[in-house]
């Protein structure tokens, strides 16, 4: 079965309003449309400044991109967001340092 990805489902959408790139693992352009046959055929990756927000940006990617029998994973990038919620890392000149809690 061949499943077709028609730009009006996402892919345009992903790559030049939310300026992110996609990689394609599985696809091919057949007649000028993108099609896949199912599997892990895409990744977007989206740049920010930080990783909670490159991953939000993602993950609104991801939505974005639609076609029958899609699914993505929602968890990419969780463990990293956790590990510097709980270790309150910040970023300076300097590079990454864990900030001292006033307690």
């Amino acid at each position: 079965m061949v499943f077709f990805l028609y730009s009006s489902l996402g892919l345009d959408c992903v790559e030049k309003e939310l300026q992110q790139v996609v990689f394609h693992a599985g696809t091919a352009n057949k007649e000028g449309k993108v099609v896949t046959s199912g599997g892990r055929v895409l990744a977007n990756v989206a740049m920010a400044s930080d990783l909670p927000t490159a991953a939000a940006q993602a993950l609104k990617g991801a939505e974005t991109i639609k076609f029958e029998g899609a699914f993505y994973r929602r968890d990419i990038a969780k463990r990293g967001c956790e590990h510097l919620k709980i270790n309150r890392c910040v970023e300076d000149e300097e590079g990454p340092k864990k900030m001292k809690l006033d307690r």
